[in-house]
């Protein structure tokens, strides 16, 4: 059964900005021959660290939501909705992501949290070598309601393709579903195509007779919503 809740936490940070860090500079001449700012190319080398703002959270279900935005890329994360990342995520000011572990750490005075899911999935995507042009990939999809609220529907399941841009957990994972009417039919039936695109500005779709529904991110599963 889900469990909606519609708790909209938002902040918005202060316009300070602090001088990037050296190894921001590394990252952003790395990203800076493969594209503009505006490709919001995720960070990849192992190691750096780059000045980024928070610049919202959403509390959902056992997750936070935020959006992290640096002077190369803007990236969507889920996490933990515990004590230490929401001191993390709501501190005043600038925080610090640090490109290490699956998912890379932001870090606010001596305190850091790991993200725990991803929804920015075509910049993750992007930071990977591009295959071949071959037919796009499609595999089964099985999955089922979780939590939804206003906006989203966690749904989870296995999303087998979801390798395909370095996600390790596609046969148990929560997905990020946009709350519309031809998701809602799709996510209803609790099976459909999982399509992943190489290019483009989406990198998954399920897809189904019902309709097409893009998915928004993969998360971990913690507990029980």
């Amino acid at each position: 059964m889900i469990s909606a809740t519609h708790s909209s936490m938002t902040e918005s940070r202060s316009d300070d900005r602090r001088t990037p860090s050296l190894a921001g500079l590394l990252v952003l001449a790395l990203v800076g021959c493969q594209g503009s700012v505006g490709k919001q190319l995720a960070p990849r080398l192992p190691g750096a660290r780059t000045a980024v703002e928070v610049t919202s959270v959403k509390a959902r279900g056992a997750y936070l939501d935020a959006i992290l935005l640096a002077e190369t890329f803007r990236l969507r994360f889920f996490f933990p909705a515990n004590e230490v990342c929401e001191r993390v995520l709501r501190a005043e000011g600038m925080a610090e992501y640090r490109s290490r572990g699956p998912l890379g750490q932001v870090q606010s005075g001596e305190l850091s949290c790991e993200p725990v899911g991803i929804a920015s999935l075509a910049a993750w995507r992007d930071r990977r070598p591009r295959g071949s042009g071959r037919p796009v990939p499609r595999a089964t999809a099985r999955f089922q309601p979780v939590w939804a609220d206003e906006e989203i529907t966690l749904v989870r399941g296995r999303f087998p393709l979801a390798g395909q841009i370095g996600w390790a957990g596609g046969d148990d994972s929560i997905a990020v579903i946009p709350r519309t009417e031809a998701c809602r039919d799709l996510i209803a039936r609790g099976v459909a195509s999982l399509e992943f695109y190489r290019r483009g500005p989406k990198a998954y779709e399920l897809v189904s007779d019902a309709g097409r529904c893009p998915v928004i991110g993969f998360v971990l599963p913690l507990r029980e919503p």
